[in-house]
C-alpha cells in the first residue's frame, strides 16, 4: 500500500504513483508498524502582505533605460511598377482604327461622286442658272457706256453706231429684260436719250438669238406707243432700212413703213 504525506490517504494500489486528491508523491508502501508522521496543520487563513523593501521600490520606480540594441530594417517586397508601354504594340493597337477611318472616308467620297454624277443627269441640259449665276455672268459680260452698265452685245451695236456721239446719243440708263412678245421670244433692251430717242433690243432666244437690232426715230415713237416688244409687232428682227418711199424696219408681227414726203410711219400687222 502507498500512503499520502498530505493528507494520509492510502491506496492499495501500488501502481499510483500520485495521490489522486491533491496530487502529492504517494510514499512507499504502507507500513502498520512504523511511526506515522502527523503532518502538520494546514493554513486557511489569509496570507501575510509582504512589504517590498526601499530598495527595490527604488528600482522598480526608475524609468526604463532606452535599448541601445539597432535591428536592422525590415526588408520589404519592392512595390510592383506596370512595365513601360510598348510603342509598337500600340502602333499596332491602333493600326486597325486607322484602317476603318480611312475606308469610311472613301466610301464617303465614293458616295458623293455618285450622288453628284446622278444630280447632273436629272439636272435638265437647257435648265436655267440661279440667279445669282445670272447677276454674276452678266457682270462678266457687261460695259459701260456714259457710266451706265450695259450688255455686251447692246455695247457693241452702239459703238458701231457712232457710241456718245452717234444718232443714239448716250443711254438713259442700265439695259433691262425686255417684255416677253406674244411669239414668246425673250431679250434685253436699253433706251437712249437722243431727241428722236431710240431702242437697242437684244434677242436671247428664237431664230434670232444674240442679235441685236436699233429702233430709232419715227419708228421709234410709234413703237414706243405700241407698248414695244410686248404689242402686237414683237421683236425686231431687222434694222431699218431705205425704200422707194422712205424706210421700213422689219418685226415679228408685221412692219412699220416711213413715208419720206409726209415724214409719218405706219404699222403693218402680218
Amino acid at each position: 500500500m502507498k500512503s499520502c504525506p498530505t493528507c494520509n490517504r492510502t491506496y492499495s494500489d501500488d501502481a499510483l504513483a500520485f495521490c489522486l486528491m491533491d496530487g502529492s508523491v504517494l510514499s512507499a508502501p504502507y507500513d502498520p508498524g512504523g511511526t506515522q508522521r502527523i503532518p502538520e496543520p494546514r493554513t486557511t487563513g489569509p496570507a501575510a502582505t509582504e512589504m517590498l523593501s526601499p530598495t527595490l521600490a527604488a528600482v522598480e520606480s526608475r524609468p526604463p533605460l532606452k535599448s541601445t540594441i539597432h535591428a536592422p530594417a525590415p526588408e520589404l517586397p519592392p512595390q510592383y511598377s506596370p512595365p513601360p508601354a510598348d510603342d509598337a504594340g500600340a502602333k499596332k493597337s491602333s493600326l486597325p482604327l486607322i484602317l476603318i477611318a480611312i475606308g469610311v472616308l472613301l466610301v464617303g467620297a465614293v458616295g458623293i461622286v455618285v450622288l453628284a454624277s446622278r444630280l447632273l443627269r436629272e439636272t435638265p441640259p437647257n435648265a436655267k442658272p440661279s440667279t445669282r449665276d445670272d447677276k454674276a455672268e452678266k457682270i462678266n459680260q457687261s460695259k459701260s457706256a456714259c457710266g451706265f452698265t450695259v450688255d455686251t452685245a447692246l455695247y457693241d451695236k452702239w459703238i458701231q453706231m457712232g457710241g456718245e456721239s452717234g444718232k443714239l446719243g448716250c443711254p438713259i440708263g442700265s439695259d433691262d429684260g425686255a417684255p416677253t412678245s406674244p411669239q414668246g421670244t425673250r431679250g434685253r433692251w436699253i433706251q437712249f436719250a437722243h431727241e428722236d430717242g431710240g431702242y437697242l433690243i437684244k434677242h436671247e432666244s428664237g431664230a434670232h438669238a444674240s442679235q441685236v437690232f436699233e429702233v430709232s426715230g419715227c419708228m421709234y415713237k410709234l413703237y414706243s406707243s405700241q407698248a414695244g416688244t410686248k404689242s402686237s409687232l414683237g421683236f425686231p428682227v431687222s434694222d431699218g432700212y431705205t425704200t422707194a418711199p422712205g424706210a421700213r424696219q422689219e418685226f415679228e408681227g408685221g412692219y412699220i413703213v416711213w413715208d419720206s414726203k409726209t415724214y409719218q410711219c405706219r404699222v403693218h400687222k402680218q
